[in-house]
């Protein structure tokens, strides 16, 4: 008798785990990643696993996993990502952009100050936004003629420093300060 109840339990535990297997290959306890990245279009690894670019969406079983996100001209990012049971995560990761040399000798050289303008640089790498400000007076309104031609003149010479680099600074995000610098 002690036989027909192991009997039993051993069925019923096989059983148990044959549904369990069988609801996990359904899908029923999968869980789903979406990532998305900052810029779009980065390849994608999961534990390994290469996905499509991104955005993506992957089915996974809970735990841990490592996702790599990679894209030319940025730097490469892990980032370890838990997943739960019956849970849609989402995530974006934010790549940062890998300078080119002329790009960064002008970034080694800031912050810069001469007596017409001034550059820093928000060098979050995102997307290095470079602020140049002007160094132009204006105390009295008939100083007005003489503030823009100075801006103008000083916002050359802030471009001729960057060009000096060997590079474009029209192909650069530019913060100008004054804002009406930037139309001159």
């Amino acid at each position: 008798m002690l036989y027909e109840y192991r009997k039993y339990i051993i069925i019923g535990l096989v059983s148990v785990t044959l549904l369990a297997l069988a609801l996990l290959g359904l899908g029923i306890f999968n869980t789903s990643l979406a990532i998305s990245t900052n810029p779009s279009g980065a390849d994608i690894e999961i534990n390994g696993k290469q996905y499509h670019a991104s955005p993506i969406t992957a089915h996974l079983l809970p735990g841990e996993y490592l996702v790599k996100a990679s894209k030319s001209g940025y730097n490469i990012k892990y980032s370890r990502v838990q997943v739960n049971l019956f849970s849609r995560r989402v995530v974006t990761i934010t790549l940062h952009r890998i300078p080119s040399p002329q790009e960064q000798a002008l970034i080694d050289t800031l912050p810069y100050n001469d007596p017409h303008f001034s550059v820093m640089v928000d060098d979050s790498g995102v997307n290095n936004i470079y602020q140049i400000s002007l160094t132009a007076i204006l105390n009295h309104d008939w100083q007005l003629n003489q503030y823009n031609q100075d801006l103008k003149a000083y916002k050359g010479e802030s471009l001729a420093w960057i060009k000096s680099f060997g590079l474009d600074p029209a192909k650069l995000n530019i913060d100008w300060q004054p804002p009406q610098a930037k139309g001159l």
